[in-house]
């Protein structure tokens, strides 16, 4: 919010849905700063409450693709997994 009300930014990348950020959004865009609000839930989990100019839903099959292999050793050799409820 900082960087938008001095002019530090054009654009703002928002991963929530959370309608407790619509206020700094809509100041964002009244400032000028174009806002892209990304929804991180299916659709029909949440309902979108976010809004902005440039609305946009998570690619969950992209996301997945992008994740590292599960598990992923670290450099001791421990084994760390992803959290349950990342696997599709």
């Amino acid at each position: 919010m900082r960087d938008a009300c001095h002019k530090n930014m054009d654009v703002a990348l928002i991963l929530s849905n959370d309608s407790d950020l619509q206020t700094p959004v809509t100041m964002a865009e009244s400032e000028g700063i174009a806002v892209i609000t990304v929804n991180p839930h299916k659709q029909s989990e949440q309902p979108r409450r976010l809004l902005s100019g440039d609305k946009r839903t998570l690619n969950r099959r992209l996301l997945e693709r992008c994740q590292l292999p599960d598990p992923v050793a670290n450099r001791t050799g421990t084994s760390i997994h992803r959290p349950r409820e990342w696997k599709g």
